[in-house]
């Protein structure tokens, strides 16, 4: 076998340029670090454009009562109706609500509530609305027999809890 002289060729010349690129590659990726320290990373976040409500004043001892946190998955009237009952003192206070409301979601019912801005809730019929509006489409379904019988203890779980969350779906059925 006679070996091809031009790839040998190539080859030298290819690892005598090696060292050269990667001195090359170095020098800016030295560049690139210095530029990144340079620069001044100042997050300005405008809290007033974030808030639903930016002129609310919170009443005198006010403290947030516990919500039941909605997750976009049972139904939204039966949450409306518990947030409400939860907040009795201050239903004449629409801003409080619309304020508070963020409080009792979670998970993607939270992301829904930080994509609203404050041009579309003036009050909160505006919030109670919109919320049903987008998740008026989840409606809580009742277990039936099957549920029942296809419940299992959880490992970890002690009898006594199983057999209440057993009791609980029994009263639904």
């Amino acid at each position: 076998m006679v070996p091809d002289l031009d790839d040998a060729v190539e080859e030298e010349k290819t690892k005598a340029e090696l060292p050269k690129k990667f001195e090359d590659r170095c020098k800016w990726l030295e560049e690139k670090f210095k530029a990144l320290e340079s620069v001044d990373y100042q997050c300005e976040v405008d809290t007033k454009k974030l808030n639903l409500v930016p002129s609310l004043v919170l009443p005198p001892k006010f403290k947030m009562p516990e919500f039941e946190k909605y997750n976009g998955t049972s139904c939204p009237e039966a949450h409306i109706t518990m947030f409400c009952r939860r907040m009795t003192g201050y239903v004449n206070n629409d801003q409080l609500l619309i304020h508070c409301f963020q409080d009792s979601l979670t998970g993607v019912a939270a992301k829904w509530y930080n994509q609203l801005s404050c041009t579309q809730i003036k009050s909160w019929k505006d919030l109670a609305q919109a919320f049903m509006k987008h998740y008026g489409h989840v409606t809580d379904i009742a277990p039936d027999r099957i549920t029942l019988q296809n419940m299992e203890k959880k490992s970890g779980e002690s009898f006594r809890k199983y057999a209440q969350r057993w009791r609980e779906v029994v009263t639904q059925v």
